[in-house]
């Protein structure tokens, strides 16, 4: 998923560079304003993945010394614990309205 929003983060300085290319500056602001728009929900939506990476990584290491410790009881309460399906729940409801969102900003854009 990291590997995917970099390449989306890439893709959009490829636009930026094809936007300064546009000589009407009417439309070049406003592609410019709907880019960093873009890039900004981007980046949060990479911070969030990131995030849920290092405590999934966090809370494993803590399942795992559980188990060492008190066994397999311990190690399934553990992973219970992590509430894995309802993390990937709310990062899907995220990416969802952050398209649905950008999807609004491209339709307001080439309105205009």
């Amino acid at each position: 998923m990291e590997e995917t929003l970099t390449e989306m983060l890439g893709e959009l300085q490829d636009m930026r560079r094809e936007i300064n290319l546009i000589h009407n500056n009417t439309l070049r602001s406003k592609c410019h304003t709907l880019v960093e728009k873009t890039e900004g929900k981007i980046r949060q939506g990479f911070s969030a993945v990131k995030k849920m990476k290092d405590n999934l990584i966090q809370s494993a290491g803590n399942a795992v010394r559980a188990f060492r410790e008190r066994g397999r009881d311990a190690l399934a309460e553990s992973v219970r614990a992590m509430k894995i399906p309802e993390a990937l729940d709310k990062l899907s409801a995220m990416f969802g309205r952050m398209s649905k969102e950008m999807a609004q900003d491209t339709r307001r854009t080439m309105r205009c």
